[in-house]
């Protein structure tokens, strides 16, 4: 089967059985990535990859000799792909079988530098060009945008806009759409879901509340300028809430109360928590 010049980046911290999971999904890929890269964000434990079972593409292991965070693991792996396209995949997501051969398609013939997947709607096309200032608008009306593992970019396009900010443990997919949404690169949209989200597991990084609050911390003093005056109060207010339902539901299912408490001082005037909190259990 012949490989193509995509590059999937991979970064591990801790749960290797989803790991091997995610690897599997890619190995089933209809288009079949040249190399894989996956950094190991210094777990617990030694990841040992079976090169000689996965002989379908280039795999390249690194582990990072101290935690450094998702961002810097992921622009070390953007660092060292040579590919024309990056693909990403976090360990507890799946892809389904023919999701970089859509996309890697769409991207040749419509000349796109970024393309996403998982994000339907009620417009019957299966594929529409995106204006980067839609993009923005929607994100400003707290957009719930794909998550990494949905995105396809072209390798100069991603390098060109700055990759992951490191400064940020969480929330850094966020900030990279803001600056897709600011930048002049060219946005294509499938409007199908070719990825399988995970809703739960003990190593997100979600669930963790002082994470969460750094970052958007961060995160907002960023983009401040950017969102509208009269409607950054409530994306402040909504952007916490979305952030600490996942955090709630960690505290709830472990008893925690500290996380219970720190969560409820977000959620308890949002209108989304009220609205939304059932279906993130």
């Amino acid at each position: 089967m012949k490989n193509y010049s995509i590059t999937v980046i991979i970064p591990v911290k801790e749960r290797f059985n989803l790991f091997y999971k995610a690897l599997n999904s890619i190995e089933k890929q209809t288009y079949l990535p040249k190399n894989i890269i996956v950094i190991d964000d210094c777990s617990n434990n030694t990841l040992k990859i079976n090169i000689k079972k996965y002989k379908k593409f280039n795999i390249k292991l690194i582990r990072n000799k101290k935690n450094k965070g998702v961002s810097a693991s992921r622009n070390l792996g953007i660092k060292l792909s040579k590919t024309k396209y990056i693909s990403f995949l976090d360990t507890d997501d799946l892809w389904l079988k023919k999701k970089l051969e859509i996309q890697f398609n769409l991207a040749e013939k419509n000349k796109l530098d970024f393309i996403y997947t998982n994000s339907s709607d009620n417009n019957k096309k299966s594929f529409i060009k995106e204006n980067n200032k839609i993009v923005l608008n929607k994100l400003i009306n707290l957009w719930s945008h794909p998550n990494c593992s949905c995105l396809f970019f072209k390798t100069i396009a991603l390098k060109k806009i700055g990759k992951f900010d490191e400064n940020l443990k969480g929330s850094e997919d966020h900030d990279l759409w803001f600056r897709i949404a600011l930048s002049k690169i060219s946005v294509g949209r499938i409007n199908k879901n070719y990825v399988k989200i995970a809703k739960r597991n003990k190593f997100q990084i979600s669930r963790n509340y002082k994470i969460r609050n750094s970052s958007i911390k961060i995160f907002l003093n960023k983009y401040k300028k950017i969102i509208p005056q009269k409607k950054y109060e409530i994306y402040k207010r909504e952007l916490y809430a979305r952030a600490f339902i996942p955090v709630l539901n960690d505290g709830i299912l472990k008893f925690n109360i500290l996380k219970v408490v720190f969560s409820l001082r977000y959620l308890i005037f949002s209108k989304i928590f009220y609205k939304r909190y059932f279906d993130y259990l």
